[in-house]
């Protein structure tokens, strides 16, 4: 794959928010194989984006799953099921608004200006510190409800704004 596929990597990473990698990787594309590198770069692109749509689907189909796999890890009593149905629908919420951000993206096509990418990114990061600070708020009730042995377990999780991690 030579060049191409170190563009097609460089590609890839761009489209996951690396800033200017996208550019770097079509230059790559461009100085290595001209419009043909070019053409075979953006159907791979495209592949990529095509993948993501359908991961991204997977992933939000996941999410009440992985919640049920939390809950039953905690080992959530009566008495913290209120405050763990609130941290669950933050959860949702977070899973939900990060799907929505993505069909966003895969409609609007990528950014072709700098400003444009910076403004991007920008839009991604307020976002994922809104779910942030969405699951924080959400989750304090909750662990302070938890037992030792619960925050143990608790602390070993990995939980994200992307509804799980």
């Amino acid at each position: 794959m030579g060049m191409m596929g170190q563009g097609g990597m460089m590609a890839q990473g761009g489209m996951m928010g690396q800033g200017g990698m996208m550019g770097q990787g079509g230059m790559m594309g461009q100085s290595g194989s001209g419009m043909t590198g070019m053409n075979d770069m953006m159907s791979m692109m495209r592949n990529m984006m095509t993948m993501m749509s359908a991961q991204s689907g997977m992933m939000a189909a996941n999410v009440e799953g992985r919640i049920a796999s939390l809950k039953s890890e905690l080992k959530i009593t009566d008495a913290q099921t209120s405050a763990w149905n609130k941290f669950a629908d933050a959860l949702r919420a977070a899973g939900g608004s990060m799907n929505d951000m993505y069909q966003q993206m895969m409609q609007s096509g990528p950014a072709a200006t700098l400003p444009a990418r910076l403004d991007r990114r920008e839009t991604m990061l307020t976002a994922h510190l809104t779910r942030v600070k969405a699951l924080k708020e959400a989750l304090a009730p909750l662990y302070e409800s938890l037992s030792e042995e619960q925050k143990k377990i608790a602390n070993g999780m990995m939980i994200g704004p992307m509804g799980m991690m």
